[in-house]
């Protein structure tokens, strides 16, 4: 068979190339669209599958847990009756199982609160604080561990666990103005309930507690 020759000029060559490679372009162009299309069909495939499945264990752990709550209602109440557990104001339970290998805990997080009356207090200290200057290291000393005390955290909130011991330096400075101010801060604290967490934990070969994985993440 004769080869066909076909003869092209520099000019019609390059508009040659230039058009398959526009062609090779557009080509691609549809290859990479379909191919985004099969993925997004997939993807969504999996979710409509999946979905409806994870709602449903999410409902029935939301179920569990109220079932687990009820059952130890009257345990919490027995426990409230119970002699050195009445006047115990507790943020958590443990209960053990008969064989001692499984612990169910039970709580709520709080976080810290104060109403706006803490900061008259805050002042009343600082003007205590401030007519120490001047005074001998010891004094000095106190002022630096009161101010820490005093020291917030990123969200500018006073940390209870630190200003609840200011009680200890007030009785020993025995100042009024000092004492008014801590006794202010104290009753300006309002404790707030965040949610509540439940635990399930087993107890291992070493006898460390290994909590049971309640949530998708932990799981």
């Amino acid at each position: 068979m004769d080869t066909v020759k076909i003869e092209m000029t520099p000019e019609e060559f390059a508009r040659y190339q230039e058009a398959l490679a526009l062609k090779q372009k557009q080509e691609q162009a549809q290859k990479d669209k379909e191919d985004r299309e099969a993925y997004r069909q997939l993807s969504q495939a999996a979710v409509d599958e999946v979905f409806p499945r994870l709602l449903e264990a999410s409902q029935r752990l939301k179920e569990l847990k109220a079932e687990v709550y009820a059952a130890f209602q009257n345990v919490l109440d027995t426990k409230k009756g119970v002699g050195g557990f009445s006047k115990v104001d507790q943020r958590s339970h443990s209960f053990i199982s008969t064989d001692g290998h499984h612990r169910i805990r039970l709580g709520y997080y709080q976080r810290d609160g104060w109403d706006d009356t803490v900061e008259e207090g805050v002042q009343l200290v600082k003007d205590y604080l401030a007519s120490l200057a001047g005074e001998d290291p010891k004094a000095q000393e106190l002022v630096e561990i009161v101010l820490d005390l005093l020291s917030r955290d990123g969200k500018g909130n006073l940390r209870a666990d630190k200003v609840l011991q200011l009680d200890k330096y007030a009785e020993r400075q025995d100042n009024e103005t000092f004492s008014r101010g801590v006794e202010i801060i104290k009753e300006a604290y309002r404790p707030e309930r965040t949610k509540d967490f439940l635990t399930a934990e087993v107890k291992n070969a070493l006898g460390k507690w290994v909590a049971v994985p309640l949530g998708m993440t932990e799981a």
